[in-house]
């Protein structure tokens, strides 16, 4: 589990809560995607809930659209 990479189209209330429990499996390596492109830190208009997955998610800082960080 710890060496998979997982992008996760959709950063509703599902898609937090997936994100969330396969964190919780130990998977470390996530790209949340809202409809403006990858959630990271740093990204203007977030959120309280997006701020939060911002911190654990995408470590790597990647940005732009889902078709961008899926590769």
């Amino acid at each position: 589990m710890k060496d998979l990479s997982v992008v996760i189209s959709g950063a509703g209330a599902a898609g937090i809560a997936v994100c969330k429990l396969l964190h919780s499996y130990g998977i470390q390596d996530f790209v949340l995607c809202d409809s403006r492109g990858a959630i990271y830190q740093g990204r203007d208009n977030l959120n309280p809930i997006k701020e939060e997955m911002a911190q654990i998610t995408n470590q790597q800082n990647k940005k732009g659209a889902l078709s961008d960080v899926i590769q």
